[in-house]
């Protein structure tokens, strides 16, 4: 299971069929029900209900559907999180391996 797909099932959830949800993802619609497949087989539960033309969960689905929210919040504050200070660790390491030369130049006073 990825978060990917977590996100995938997420997005399924919030719109009313596969397609929709494909589109706001960017994908392709049978890109999307591979990797929803690929959760339900792993899972070994059925995640939605495919008699229809609309994504309706099943009641297992329902179940999923509470923990794969939090998951996907928690991992999602955590990256914005860590965002910020990872690029100014990256930044700082790059400064002060690679010094801009116009930066160097105005502290020099040259």
């Amino acid at each position: 299971m990825t978060l990917e797909q977590i996100d995938f099932f997420l997005m399924a959830v919030r719109c009313d069929t596969f397609l929709e949800a494909a589109e706001n993802l960017h994908i392709a619609q049978s890109t999307l029900s591979k990797q929803i497949q690929k959760l339900e087989t792993e899972l070994n539960l059925p995640l939605f209900d495919r008699t229809r033309r609309q994504a309706v969960l099943t009641p297992a689905g329902e179940l999923f559907l509470q923990e794969a929210a939090e998951l996907s919040l928690q991992y999602h504050q955590m990256l914005q999180k860590a965002a910020p200070r990872w690029l100014s660790s990256v930044s700082d390491a790059v400064s002060s391996h690679f010094p801009h030369p116009c930066l160097h130049a105005r502290a020099s006073g040259n």
